[in-house]
């Protein structure tokens, strides 16, 4: 069912939480080798709908959300995943394995945490708007406070891959061609 990214909250905690890219859901499968009947098998699903951005108005699944990004806060204790299709991150709680929250986010493709485990970093490109130059994007929510903090455009930059240093105190963003001559 397309690209998918998984995540494994709390170590031990026997479950692991898989996005499908295809079908705008997250399947949950059990992970704990010692319960046979549940390991490395599909025992929930997290349906990513939002049917306000569907064209029926319908809670279903396959849907637009086209989710392509997720991680997991040991401060929050919440799943973040990001729906490109809609623009927003599903912020999920692995112990009732329901979303509580949307946060918007648009123009961001990817996620990556914080070492601190407090910010959930996005980024992106817009190759659209201007045909002739693309517009970069690194969005950070603060987990904690459950808001976008920043949202930084940066134009003819084709963000690649973000990572941090080995302190965690700065971010490293490489960049790729543009398509776009620039």
């Amino acid at each position: 069912r397309g690209h998918h990214v998984p995540t494994f909250p709390k170590p031990g905690a026997g479950r692991a939480y898989v996005s499908n890219l295809e079908d705008g859901t997250v399947s949950v499968l059990g992970n704990d080798p010692a319960n046979a009947a549940e390991y490395l098998s599909v025992v929930g699903a997290i349906n990513l709908c939002e049917p306000e951005r569907e064209k029926d108005g319908r809670l279903q699944a396959p849907n637009n959300a086209y989710p392509h990004g997720q991680v997991y806060s040991l401060v929050t204790k919440r799943i973040y995943e990001l729906n490109n299709g809609y623009g927003t991150i599903a912020v999920i709680d692995p112990e009732a394995d329901r979303i509580e929250a949307r946060i918007a986010f648009p123009g961001c493709s990817n996620l990556l945490l914080s070492p601190d485990g407090r910010y959930v970093i996005g980024k992106g490109a817009d190759r659209k708007r201007d045909p002739e130059h693309v517009l970069g994007r690194v969005t950070v929510l603060d987990a904690v406070a459950g808001e976008v903090v920043a949202s930084i455009d940066v134009p003819d930059v084709y963000p690649s891959t973000y990572r941090f240093n080995a302190e965690g105190t700065r971010l490293y963003l490489t960049t790729a061609a543009t398509g776009k001559g620039a």
